[in-house]
């Protein structure tokens, strides 16, 4: 994903967008040398779109492990969107906060909090499945543990 934005990148010559990405760059540069850079989540993800595109085609679904990346993926989404829109309130009152135009680079991103809790009740920490996803799967599982122990 990267190295698509970066080739599809395109020279500024105004010098409004050309100041706000130069401010973008100073703030994250104070960000990876400061202290708040162990705050932000940086952990890597696979990427999305494959997954996407194939679960719009009509009774198809997400595998196992494509479910437990896309929680991944929002809990990073999450916590970076969290990240950047705390407030830091000096002893005067003021809003003191460092990155305020990273912070506006978040403004329009959606977090997904529930899916992001559905996918938490159907899968473990392992990114398998629950037994208690669905009555059904509980069942068939229940059953086949039953075969197992008579063989």
């Amino acid at each position: 994903m990267g190295r698509e934005m970066v080739t599809s990148m395109e020279m500024l010559t105004d010098y409004e967008p050309i100041m706000q990405k130069l401010q973008e760059v100073n703030e994250m540069l104070a960000l990876i040398s400061s202290s708040d850079n162990d705050l932000l989540p940086s952990d890597e993800f696979n990427d999305p779109r494959e997954m996407f595109n194939r679960i719009r085609i009509i009774g198809l679904h997400l595998e196992e492990d494509e479910l437990a990346d896309l929680h991944t993926i929002l809990s990073l989404i999450r916590q970076t969107v969290s990240f950047f829109n705390r407030n830091q309130v000096d002893s005067v009152g003021e809003d003191n906060y460092p990155y305020p135009t990273l912070r506006l680079l978040t403004d329009d991103i959606q977090t997904f909090p529930l899916l992001i809790q559905t996918i938490d009740k159907v899968v473990d920490k392992y990114g398998r499945i629950k037994d208690s996803a669905s009555p059904e799967l509980a069942q068939t599982r229940r059953d086949i543990r039953d075969k197992e122990s008579q063989i």
